[in-house]
């Protein structure tokens, strides 16, 4: 199953580290390291990395060229203790296919990383699959936007209290570094760890896995029953992989031994709990039935485990009506064959014959060996003999291996339709047992006893998601966190508008600018002088338009909505943050207005009926009056 290991670390060259080692480790290519010629080479891997490089748009073209790129980082990191490079390894949910995994890896990676100024180099690595995983090298300083690297940090004067900079004994300025980014600060990490546990939980969530991960430890997850992993390492694995023992490698299988263990207890005790609250509310011949669903499941039974059950068994039905297709088309080919034997056995006997010794007879002669002839070809080329005895012998041990089949299928399909039975009826007791508890669970709900297989699992994601809660609550969270994200989207949509409406204002302003500068011309004719009045009065009543007065109104708006700007990062983050739970309430939400609505209809129908019934019952009594 999916699990979380999010491990970062920042290489520097104090420490021995080359970023295009690394790169060309992490990548399987070759790579020259220009600052000391060495060719970095590393033995081939059993399955090649796939590898992408994502960059920021104003970032010089040569970044995607991954040898320049890192002995360009290698060229303007000059210090000897200077850091080199940020890099990620990250476990990816072995549930995900291939393509899953790539989608995942690159929206998290473009806008976490990238979209925040990094160039990122990614390797996805597939050697062991139990462990799919990515590592991905990132830039340690900013490009500026005319595609040159910027600094990592600048140097701040501290001043007085009159705003003055304050001169040291040794003639310099007191002064503290200031970083560029916020890639440094331990808050961002800890949001990229948590994102990666979101972005990790809606792939698997859109994939219809039911697994989560959690970027909290055990202790934070309240678990303390469960014990933590230690990081094994390269070299460790590698010696793990070639059946080596190793002291790290012992621990860790003594720990997994160790929560699997806690994990079957726990899921005992909730089948446990979950048996002796479904035995409440059953009868004793549905009990008997969800025994049965039970042993055929061999597992935790729930509506999901019964319709993997059912989809199962499909295609094992399946499975067994190509076997007999297959073993049909063997016989017909036996019956071609049989067929040709026949004829070959008729036109010999023709040739065995009086035989009539003119022209007529000798072509009639030719003609018949050529239909034998014709028809042996055909024999060899369906894989046939032409000798009838081995030909009969053949056909009776297929026909019998046949007939043994086609009896064990008969019971197989026999035995796939009383499972199927079970299982449908076992999917409806246990709807009807969920659709029970959440009536209780929705008592405030007229409708909430109507409720079907799609609603139930939305309601089911909402009690798993947000926590039980009554219809009222429910409506009430749901209500404040869409009235609260819809602010949000709101402020979103008027940022853009704004931004709309500058750069629009700013193509206008540039006209005005533009047509006062020619106006005060000399030497211009009336005819001009009166066009460019006109065309000052439209630009003028465009600019009011956009509500922009002059050059520096303008640029008053532009600095206040850059400021602004700032903001809508964490708007989205805001928006991120709620989407998952609006989705999940307004999927309850919705799921018990059908119920309802189905319960009015059904009320209307039953009212109506009932009706009817006394108008007839009214007109029979009439009739026995007249009598």
């Amino acid at each position: 199953m999916a699990i979380y290991h999010f491990a970062m670390q920042i290489s520097s060259r104090s420490a021995g580290k080359s970023s295009v080692a690394m790169a060309a480790y992490r990548s399987g290519e070759r790579l020259t390291d220009d600052r000391t010629g060495e060719i970095k080479q590393y033995r081939p891997r059993a399955v090649e990395p796939e590898t992408a490089i994502l960059a920021p748009k104003h970032a010089p073209e040569w970044v995607y060229n991954r040898q320049r790129l890192w002995n360009e980082v290698e060229l303007i990191e000059k210090q000897s203790n200077a850091q080199l490079c940020r890099e990620f390894n990250i476990a990816l949910p072995v549930e995900l296919s291939k393509e899953q995994q790539q989608i995942l890896v690159a929206k998290f990676v473009q806008e976490q990383f990238v979209d925040r100024g990094m160039v990122a180099d990614i390797g996805i690595h597939r050697d062991d699959p139990g462990n799919p995983h990515f590592h991905v090298m990132l830039t340690m300083r900013p490009f500026n936007e005319d595609g040159t690297w910027g600094n990592k940090s600048r140097k701040v004067y501290v001043l007085d209290e009159q705003g003055e900079k304050i001169k040291l004994k040794s003639g310099n300025y007191k002064t503290y570094k200031e970083r560029t980014t916020n890639w440094d600060e331990k808050e961002t990490l800890t949001k990229w760890r948590e994102e990666w546990a979101n972005y990790a939980n809606k792939s698997l969530e859109q994939a219809g896995f039911s697994t989560r991960i959690d970027h909290r430890s055990l202790e934070e997850q309240g678990i303390t029953d469960r014990m933590p992993t230690i990081h094994e390492g390269v070299i460790v694995n590698s010696m793990e992989l070639k059946g080596k023992i190793t002291e790290r490698g012992e621990i860790n299988r003594s720990v997994k031994e160790h929560n699997a263990i806690v994990v079957s207890l726990n899921d005992y005790r909730k089948e446990k709990e979950s048996i002796e609250q479904q035995n409440g509310l059953l009868r004793p011949e549905e009990r008997k039935i969800i025994r049965q669903a039970k042993a055929i499941i061999q597992n935790t039974l729930n509506l999901d485990s019964v319709q993997e059950g059912l989809d199962s068994l499909s295609m094992r039905e399946s499975g067994l009506h190509q076997q007999i297709d297959q073993m049909l088309k063997q016989e017909v080919l036996f019956n071609n064959a049989e067929g040709l034997l026949d004829l070959i056995k008729s036109l010999q006997s023709d040739l065995e014959g009086p035989r009539v010794i003119n022209k007529e007879g000798k072509l009639r002669h030719t003609r018949i060996e050529n239909e034998i002839a014709k028809a042996r070809d055909t024999l060899q080329k369906l894989g046939f003999s032409t000798n009838e005895e081995q030909f009969k012998s053949r056909k009776a041990k297929v026909l019998t291996y046949h007939n043994d089949e086609m009896t064990k299928i008969k019971q197989a399909r026999e035995q796939i339709a009383e499972k199927q039975k079970i299982l449908r009826r076992s999917e409806k007791i246990l709807l009807k047992q969920e659709v029970q508890i959440l009536a209780q669970q929705f008592s405030d709900s007229p409708g909430s006893a109507k409720l079907q297989y799609s609603e139930v699992k939305a309601i089911r994601e909402m009690n798993e998601h947000m926590g039980k809660m009554s219809l009222k609550d429910l409506r009430s969270t749901f209500n404040k966190l869409s009235e609260k994200m819809n602010t949000l989207i709101k402020a979103k949509e008027q940022f853009i508008k704004n931004a709309e409406r500058l750069r629009l204002g700013e193509q206008w302003l540039a006209k005005y600018e533009k047509q006062l500068q020619e106006i005060r011309k000399l030497f211009l004719s009336s005819k001009v002088k009166q066009q460019l009045k006109e065309d000052i009065a439209v630009s003028s009543k465009m600019l009011k338009q956009h509500g922009i007065v002059d050059r520096k109104d303008y640029d008053n708006q532009v600095l206040i909505h850059n400021q602004d700007s700032s903001q809508i990062q964490k708007i989205d983050e805001q928006i991120h943050d709620l989407q998952p739970g609006v989705n999940v309430l307004q999927g309850a939400v919705r799921a018990l207005r059908a119920a309802e609505q189905r319960n009015t209809a059904d009320q209307q129908r039953n009212h109506w009926a009932n009706k009817q019934r006394n108008v007839i019952r009214t007109q029979e009594n009439d009739r026995d009056l007249e009598r």
